[in-house]
């Protein structure tokens, strides 16, 4: 077997689908953090543009906020046009949690990361870790 193959094999079959696993974690881990020991506040609405991705409408929508004591932390989400919310102006407020030991970790009121989520990603993952593994079982005489 070539060696080029083997890396490939490794990559694509092992290191992607744990890669994508840790990805699917991240923001319900950080949802279970904040729920925990996360502060609330209301950041405000610095920017707010139309945009449009493949045929998609959407806000593309900036704010700040600052903890007491640390600078400024700014963020930035997706805001779909077709959903029956008001669209977001400059100065409005929007509301979110952060970690007093680090506010760039935050998430808007609403945007939290469900379980349900998190576990269809990590099943879908899985599947390219175990496919190969039953194909080789397969083919064993």
């Amino acid at each position: 077997m070539n060696l080029a193959k083997v890396v490939f094999d490794v990559v694509c079959i092992g290191v992607v689908p744990l890669v994508g696993v840790v990805w699917a974690w991240r923001p319900y881990l950080l949802t279970q953090k904040l729920l925990e020991r996360g502060v609330h506040t209301k950041a405000k609405v610095v920017r707010a543009e139309d945009e449009k991705d493949d045929g998609t409408t959407y806000w593309r929508v900036e704010y700040a906020f600052r903890p007491p004591g640390a600078p400024e932390v700014r963020g930035d989400y997706q805001h779909d046009k077709k959903k029956s919310r008001p669209n977001p102006q400059v100065g409005d407020a929007l509301e979110l949690s952060y970690l007093p030991e680090d506010p760039r970790k935050h998430q808007l009121v609403g945007q939290e990361a469900g379980l349900a989520r998190t576990v269809f990603l990590t099943c879908f993952f899985m599947l390219f870790l175990i496919t190969p593994v039953f194909r080789m079982l397969k083919h064993q005489p």
